[in-house]
């Protein structure tokens, strides 16, 4: 069997889309409930934001950035402030300032507990998350399996 086109590929992925989300509907599960079970992270982000652990290990990252000359009190602060206040430099001076704020935020990141205490706390409060909703991922993990061979089968049957 020879490999799919692009086009091909891209009408599979389409029908695999509508497939689950037609077998989603077909079970009664609303799509509040399986959207969620897509991308997690949005559902359990805030938590790590909010622990004491997590305030704690981002403020030894700020001290480090200041003692780098980057005055930033949260990564994001200092990802947003990377590309606001380069805008108006010329392209190889914003990649140059750009960088120097990257490979200090990394250093920062590494050097302090931060790195570490964000991998743990994503762990932690993304299994309790995963937990909460395990019927539903593996209803959409099934459904996302059996999809791509349904959608094969129809391609192929269409294309007769």
């Amino acid at each position: 069997m020879r490999e799919p086109s692009p086009a091909q590929v891209r009408l599979l992925e389409r029908a695999e889309q509508l497939l689950v989300q037609r077998c989603v509907r077909a079970r009664g599960i609303p799509y509040s409930v399986a959207a969620p079970t897509m991308n997690l992270q949005p559902l359990y982000v805030a938590q790590v934001h909010a622990d004491p652990r997590y305030e704690a290990a981002v403020q030894q990252w700020a001290a480090c950035m200041r003692a780098q000359g980057h005055p930033y009190v949260t990564p994001a602060a200092s990802r947003k402030a990377a590309v606001t206040s380069t805008r108006r430099l010329p392209v190889a001076q914003a990649d140059a300032r750009q960088a120097r704020i990257a490979v200090a935020e990394a250093h920062c990141a590494t050097t302090t507990s931060l790195r570490r205490t964000v991998r743990d706390l994503d762990r932690h409060y993304s299994d309790q998350v995963r937990a909460c909703y395990r019927k539903d991922i593996t209803v959409r993990r099934t459904l996302q399996h059996a999809a791509p061979a349904t959608a094969r089968r129809l391609v192929t049957e269409a294309g007769r």
